[in-house]
């Protein structure tokens, strides 16, 4: 089976934008009750008219012409950009703005929040100097950016059900800190956080210990499914603390991993391809009061621009 670009390899991807670029930034994002969609409106509008991409699937092209991808991405229909490395927003975000879109949040190490860098030196990409959580922030509220998202647990920081538990109190601590300059703070799931240990779900207990009114949840369907678990249940588990959803489909049968970074490329398939209800996902999203959505293909046999419009399409028809 061919290794994967793992979640640990797309930092050091990350670090060749940083060297082609200068490091600072942090992006435009905004609040679950966004600025084009009021809370009494949640049924007036369908997600492919604000559709949104994580667009760490791109990393490579975006190392190799930012300017082109965005247009591309703008040329599909995108509205909205979620971005993954902040030393990359001062030069990404005017370019999407210029586009029409919005770059509505960004995802970033959690090494800014745990301390803990050993995976990344790793593989010598040494953790920027003089650059904290602290200084994050003040780029997001300079950029006019709302939303900070937790891309990744490392393994480092979740080799017991204590160390979940820890990194949720730091992700508490550090949304507050965020919360006084505005920005939302939120975490990204995997597969990992389901898999049962000492008898319970990591990330029930993360979930314990997160403030809901400080930390919000960015849920990846296909991670959840990948873990056996059913997304429309924890749709509505989730409820208000429920800030954004990543879409990207999954192949029929495709056995329980909790690995993340083993999962076989050939599995992640376009949405509409794949096993994934997502009419039944974006109708329970809509009830939940999600507002924004993000395409989140991290492999692809096809073009990866391509990838992106057979998805979106096949959201667009689903009139949702």
């Amino acid at each position: 089976m061919k290794k994967p670009i793992s979640r640990q390899e797309f930092i050091k991807l990350s670090t060749l934008g940083v060297m082609a670029l200068p490091v600072l930034g942090t992006t435009s994002c905004t609040s679950k009750q966004s600025e084009n969609s009021p809370a009494d409106a949640t049924q007036a509008y369908r997600y492919s008219d604000r559709m949104g991409i994580q667009v760490f699937g791109l990393r490579e092209l975006l190392v190799a012409d930012p300017q082109k991808v965005f247009k591309a991405l703008a040329e599909i229909g995108i509205k909205n950009i979620e971005l993954f490395d902040p030393a990359t927003l001062n030069n990404y975000v005017p370019m999407i703005k210029d586009l029409g879109m919005t770059a509505l949040s960004t995802h970033f190490l959690p090494g800014y929040i745990s301390g803990k860098w050993e995976t990344v030196k790793q593989i010598g990409m040494t953790p920027p100097e003089n650059y904290t959580f602290e200084n994050i922030v003040d780029d997001c509220a300079k950029n006019e950016v709302t939303n900070l998202g937790i891309a990744i647990m490392m393994p480092e920081e979740r080799q017991t059900l204590d160390d979940y538990k820890r990194f949720a109190e730091l992700v508490n601590q550090h949304a507050a800190i965020s919360k006084k300059a505005g920005v939302q703070l939120y975490y990204h799931n995997h597969s990992f956080e389901f898999k049962p240990t000492d008898g319970v779900l990591p990330f029930d207990e993360m979930l314990k210990i997160f403030d809901r009114t400080l930390v919000k949840i960015e849920l990846d369907v296909f991670w959840t499914v990948i873990a056996q678990n059913n997304p429309l249940e924890w749709i509505a588990k989730l409820g208000d603390q429920l800030l954004f959803i990543h879409l990207k489909d999954l192949k029929a049968n495709t056995p329980l991993d909790y690995t993340v970074f083993e999962v076989d490329p050939a599995v992640f398939m376009e949405i509409g391809s794949g096993s994934i209800d997502y009419k039944s996902v974006l109708e329970a999203s809509k009830t939940a009061d999600v507002q924004n959505v993000f395409l989140d293909q991290d492999h692809t046999a096809m073009d990866k621009i391509e990838s992106i419009k057979k998805s979106y399409e096949y959201l667009k028809n689903l009139g949702i």
